[in-house]
């Protein structure tokens, strides 16, 4: 940034972070308590310890999303608002219409303390250090215990996105990343016929999969939004993923390299149009 030499580039790969939820089984079953846990946890400061960003901060190297797609794109509902920090008051509510009461700290449903065993895949802790402890911490802090676990590349490749540990945990830490077409229906169709092919933990919900069909029979631009923007308000109630945020990635550039586009998601994809003065 200092220098003269030197101008700095944003461009957007097109890929966010989220906390998947078990909705198929345990105390994530209930939308209330997945509700109380998306309360719970607090975007900004999980922002700030992560990145070292202050809220409000310039040139912040993330952006709050509030369902799945990125913020420049036309799928994304700017109507759903992004719960930025946390909301005792609401999770609070939330686990009591659940049936839970609060004793010592500690949430008590069905007679027994609520324990979410949380994992993330482990390639993530080099662009997110200690994102996986600092939201098992917040989680603690807002009365609930917590198990985690770092999952190996492989497996999370071989068993995480084919719905294979589903009886191992009951939410998952990644990200996604799309190319030009930010189609999201392998991640929310019912796994089944070919479809919902990265559905983590086979999360079905007959609403989204009538709104995905509704995005594949789409005619125009117009109605594929349609079906995708409230398929993002759907999925913002119904929370079968936490949505995080998308990262705000920047590149050095000599200012003699002239006419270069960076591709969004294959960085070097148009190349052919630049060129160096001198």
């Amino acid at each position: 940034r200092a220098s003269d030499d030197v101008a700095l580039k944003s461009y957007d790969l097109r890929s966010w972070r989220f906390i998947a939820l078990n909705t198929e089984k345990g105390p994530l079953k209930d939308a209330k308590v997945r509700q109380a846990v998306n309360a719970t946890i607090d975007r900004t400061e999980l922002r700030k310890v992560t990145f070292g960003a202050e809220a409000n901060g310039q040139n912040s190297p993330c952006e709050f999303v509030s369902g799945p797609f990125v913020g420049s794109s036309p799928y994304y509902n700017r109507s759903v608002k992004v719960t930025e920090t946390a909301d005792k008051a609401l999770a609070t509510q939330m686990m009591k219409e659940a049936g839970a009461n609060e004793s010592a700290g500690r949430w008590i449903l069905n007679g027994e303390g609520i324990t979410l065993r949380i994992g993330m895949n482990s390639v993530l802790d080099a662009e997110a250090k200690d994102l996986l402890n600092q939201i098992g911490n917040q989680l603690s802090e807002g009365g609930f215990d917590r198990q985690v676990h770092k999952v190996p590349n492989s497996d999370w490749v071989q068993k995480a996105i084919t719905g294979r540990l589903s009886d191992q945990f009951d939410a998952l830490i990644g990200k996604w990343s799309f190319g030009v077409v930010e189609e999201v229906n392998a991640q929310f169709h019912t796994r089944g016929d070919g479809k919902g092919t990265l559905n983590i933990f086979n999360y079905s919900n007959p609403t989204v999969d009538g709104l995905i069909s509704q995005y594949d029979e789409a005619k125009t631009d117009t109605e594929a939004q349609d079906a995708y923007h409230e398929l993002h308000a759907f999925l913002a109630k119904d929370l079968p993923y936490i949505f995080l945020w998308k990262l705000d990635t920047k590149s050095a550039w000599r200012n003699e390299v002239r006419n270069n586009q960076i591709a969004p998601y294959y960085y070097f994809t148009e190349i052919d149009s630049w060129n160096v003065d001198g």
